[in-house]
């Protein structure tokens, strides 16, 4: 369990390590806005409450969130954590000793690799969920066009078909 712990971890720490490196502050992290891939990475998701342009000693002020998450620095009014050699610092924590960085931040693993999976997990009986007709057929799409990217073949081939 360990291994998988440790591996999981590093993926998170190499997502946050690319956001520092473009400026920007994840300030949203939790299980919720951490997604598994089809093929066992990371992905991580929700950054609506991310403050960009954070580079060298510049900080943040704003408040987010709810106080009963606040962020620990928040409290003793100074900061936390490893500084301008953090990724450094993480990387060579005992804890992530055995973990190869090059092939973490490469993703290399075969696609169809489940070696990333709890084995109990993979075990399961595939339970398919039934799509809800109903809702489906009352989607029109209006409420995603306002988003940065949506697939516009998406909206004219629901204007096209019947789902009921």
């Amino acid at each position: 369990m360990h291994l998988i712990c440790r591996f999981y971890a590093a993926e998170i720490a190499v997502g946050l390590f690319f956001l520092h490196s473009k400026g920007i502050i994840y300030r949203d992290l939790k299980l919720d806005n951490v997604m598994l891939e089809k093929n066992g990475h990371i992905k991580i998701t929700d950054f609506g409450m991310c403050k960009e342009g954070i580079v060298g000693d510049a900080t943040t002020k704003t408040f987010c969130g709810t106080p009963d998450y606040i962020a620990p620095e928040k409290i003793p009014q100074k900061r936390l954590g490893c500084g301008q050699t953090s990724n450094r610092d993480i990387q060579e924590h005992p804890f992530f000793r055995r973990i190869d960085w090059n092939k973490i931040e490469n993703r290399q693993k075969h696609e169809a690799s489940t070696e990333n999976f709890d084995p109990q997990f993979l075990k399961l009986p595939l339970k398919l969920t039934m799509p809800d007709w109903m809702v489906l057929s009352n989607l029109r799409g209006d409420e995603f066009r306002s988003f940065t990217y949506y697939n516009p073949e998406y909206f004219n081939s629901i204007a096209d078909e019947s789902y009921v």
